[in-house]
């Protein structure tokens, strides 16, 4: 596919192969051809020297329209992008098409290029402050996957020339990305746990059961009702800490015995978590209810 889509789509591959239908046709290569290798080489050659010198400066180097390091980042990578692309069409020819693992490699660049673009502009659409670690987290998630799908790309060339070449054109310092960041993944992950703004617009769309008892809306609704229960597992993790309770808790009766909730709260608590429990619970067999099948030996 992409294969395909590279011969529609770059800015002179599709006017080059024309001209050499058409030679085939009159016997001779047109003068077009002469333009479109032309334009095809100088536009590669820019593109490299590009990729370089935004590559040299790690996404920093002035950019002109660019009004961010996240748009700087987006022009080395595309930039990247380009001219790895070139250098294939270069070394493989149409033989690109058929080493489908290479292709496939480009896709994800390409596409971890698109999504960091649905980002950002997700981002500048809501600005909203709250939504923040979700925008953040998910950019740097396509850094990363556009990063390991290079990798993967470079490590995968026929030839260590091209791939030593390659490699230290279009990121001469090696790669940039740092890994994930503990305290973005826990913010990103409770913005998604707790009912709000963000995770209403994250998950618009998704279908809900309409059945009032399917798992998925039992779900949802003990997810609503989280909230005001919070204050009360507040207070029983706070007493477990001062040691007013025992380390196991000793069920939210022993919590309210000792002034920790009131006995209101404990009941709540126990059925939420009675809820709960029934929601994820599995299926459950006795021991020995399946029987092994018989194992033939071979011969």
């Amino acid at each position: 596919i992409f294969g395909q889509g590279l011969a529609r789509c770059h800015p002179h591959l599709r006017r080059e192969l024309e001209c050499l239908e058409r030679a085939d046709d009159a016997g001779g290569v047109p003068d077009e051809f002469d333009a479109a290798l032309r334009a095809h080489l100088g536009g590669a050659a820019r593109n490299a020297a590009r990729a370089f010198l935004l590559g040299l400066g790690g996404g920093r180097c002035p950019v002109p329209g660019a009004r961010g390091g996240l748009e700087r980042r987006l022009a080395w990578q595309a930039a990247a992008f380009a001219t790895v692309v070139d250098a294939l069409l270069l070394r493989y020819g149409g033989g690109l098409k058929r080493r489908e693992r290479l292709s496939a490699r480009l896709a994800d660049l390409l596409g971890a290029q698109y999504l960091t673009v649905c980002a950002a502009r997700q981002r500048a659409r809501e600005d909203d402050a709250a939504g923040a670690p979700l925008h953040a987290w998910a950019l740097a998630a396509c850094r990363r996957d556009f990063d390991a799908a290079l990798d993967g790309l470079l490590a995968n060339l026929d030839g260590r020339a091209l791939r030593w070449g390659l490699g230290l054109l279009v990121r001469p310092w090696g790669r940039r990305s740092r890994p994930g960041a503990d305290a973005l993944d826990a913010a990103a992950a409770a913005l998604l746990t707790a009912p709000g703004p963000a995770r209403e617009r994250l998950c618009a769309g998704l279908h809900l059961a309409a059945d009032p008892d399917d798992p998925s809306a039992r779900l949802e609704r003990e997810l609503a009702a989280a909230p005001a229960l919070e204050e009360a597992r507040a207070a029983v993790r706070q007493a477990e800490r001062e040691g007013r309770l025992e380390a196991d808790g000793g069920g939210y009766e022993a919590a309210a015995a000792a002034g920790a909730i009131s006995a209101e709260q404990a009941a709540a608590l126990a059925a939420a978590d009675a809820r709960l429990a029934e929601i994820v619970a599995v299926d459950a067999f006795a021991a020995g209810a399946w029987r092994r099948a018989p194992v033939e030996a071979d011969g």
